[in-house]
């Protein structure tokens, strides 16, 4: 089957459907050591006119120095799950077909109201508690994504009949957010060895996602190419991000980015700075990215720069911004990265900041290196 390989925006708003207990425990909670959210931020210093915002080719300290970028976008302490699955020699022969589908689905779930110095307003505790299923193949968690204290998933392979088309968990956010990087796995068509309806993929064939916030459900041939948010309430949200197995190509590489997008009262500009990860296909910390984002010449801009993990110059990143004027707060971006004026690829993505100036805001965004196969269309 072959997949739409434009990314797909979808943005649904679900208000009165949040689900709180009154817990103690949190997780991932705010950053204790930052730079001042203000504009101070040396994001500030960057010049909206030039696509390389001024930042040069330099190697940085790694995460620029600061350790804003370890503790508040929460790398350190993602980790692997020991799912006897994800190492199956039966799994690795049926994926080597070339008619099998192979997918990759991030989701992260909690509050979307961050910033480098937001308050406690919104430290209210939320179960996420719940589980995902796909209705044809096998689903893989490969990776927690910020788990911490009691969460974790549930070890189903301990049960004498594990349902490998269904993945439990337990999870408590409050500051924070918490995810799971799943593999989705469908056998090829008349291919019986592992669990499948023994069409291959098909249009039936979905994953649904079940928690006490927020139940919501795709087709597994949209996950390919999938870049949705899905907003709760007033700080929480759900990410959904996918790739296919193609996507782990080094000449046509996928991947993600997620972090803040801040406003700052007293720019001249209107606007603000942002500070993310650049994450790859299956969830691998490749570096860092920070900018500025505002109005130049009446033409609403941002650049900034990449670095990779060890600090080394990556790319430089620029394009423009649009606010949306149905959900005053929010809005898109979409921009290009290269080095030297070459361009190697694209992004494109959402943000929100928060009614408090400069405290709170997100970013979450998907980036592609450019190639034959997809062309430059983002």
């Amino acid at each position: 089957m072959q997949f739409l390989r434009t990314w797909r925006f979808r943005t649904v708003t679900l208000l009165s459907v949040l689900s709180l207990v009154g817990l103690v425990a949190g997780c991932s909670d705010s950053p204790t050591d930052t730079t001042n959210g203000g504009a101070n931020a040396p994001e500030m210093a960057m010049n909206l006119a030039l696509p390389d915002g001024g930042t040069g080719t330099n190697s940085e300290a790694p995460y620029f120095g600061d350790r804003y970028f370890a503790t508040y976008l929460n790398e350190n302490i993602d980790a692997d799950v020991p799912d006897p699955m994800a190492s199956s020699s039966q799994m690795s022969v049926a994926e080597d077909r070339a008619d099998a589908s192979v997918l990759f689905l991030r989701v992260v779930w909690g509050n979307t109201d961050r910033g480098p110095d937001a308050p406690d307003s919104s430290n209210t505790l939320t179960d996420w508690t719940g589980y995902a299923e796909v209705s044809d193949g096998v689903l893989i968690p490969l990776r927690t994504i910020a788990f911490e204290r009691r969460d974790h998933i549930v070890p189903r392979w301990l049960s004498p009949d594990p349902d490998f088309q269904r993945v439990d968990w337990v999870s408590h956010t409050s500051l924070g957010r918490d995810g799971i990087l799943f593999k989705i796995f469908v056998p090829a068509p008349g291919d019986s060895n592992l669990i499948s309806n023994g069409d291959g993929l098909t249009a039936d064939d979905t994953f649904t996602f079940t928690t006490g916030p927020l139940t919501i459900s795709f087709p597994l041939s949209e996950i390919a190419g999938l870049d949705s948010v899905v907003t709760v309430d007033a700080h929480n949200g759900v990410s959904f991000v996918g790739f296919d197995r193609d996507d782990l190509s080094d000449l046509c590489l996928r991947g993600s980015m997620e972090g803040a997008w801040i406003r700052v009262q007293s720019d001249d500009h209107l606007g603000g700075y942002f500070r993310a990860a650049w994450i790859g296909p299956l969830g691998n910390l490749i570096g860092h990215v920070r900018g500025r984002w505002g109005v130049e010449d009446g033409q609403k801009v941002f650049v900034g720069k990449i670095i990779r993990r060890d600090g080394t110059f990556l790319a430089h990143i620029h394009g423009n911004w649009a606010p949306n004027p149905d959900r005053p707060g929010t809005g898109t971006f979409e921009g290009r990265f290269g080095v030297n004026g070459e361009t190697l690829g694209g992004t494109r993505g959402r943000w929100m900041v928060s009614e408090r100036i400069e405290h709170g805001g997100f970013l979450r965004g998907v980036w592609k290196r450019f190639c034959d196969r997809d062309g430059q269309a983002m």
